[in-house]
């Protein structure tokens, strides 16, 4: 980011009242990426939500269960009690 696009972001940061930044915080806070969206790194929040649904659906998929412990297995235990 160049020094003139960081000078924005301040000057856009600034003029907001403090209602809209409450509004943006409650959003961002709600919608991963949603706060890098509204201070204009697009591409950033974009992939920030992106991960954070790929995550979500994989985690899904697999019911929760990284790691099941596997009997007469005791290396699984102790991997199911690091994760």
């Amino acid at each position: 980011m160049t020094a003139e696009e960081e000078a924005r972001v301040i000057d856009s940061e600034s003029n907001r009242s403090l209602a809209s930044q409450t509004i943006l915080i409650v959003l961002a806070w709600a919608v991963p990426g949603l706060g890098h969206f509204s201070l204009g790194r697009r591409g950033r929040g974009f992939v920030f939500l992106a991960v954070c649904t790929i995550s979500l659906f994989i985690g899904w998929s697999l019911n929760g269960n990284l790691y099941r412990i596997v009997p007469n297995q005791p290396l699984s235990i102790l991997a199911t009690l690091g994760s």
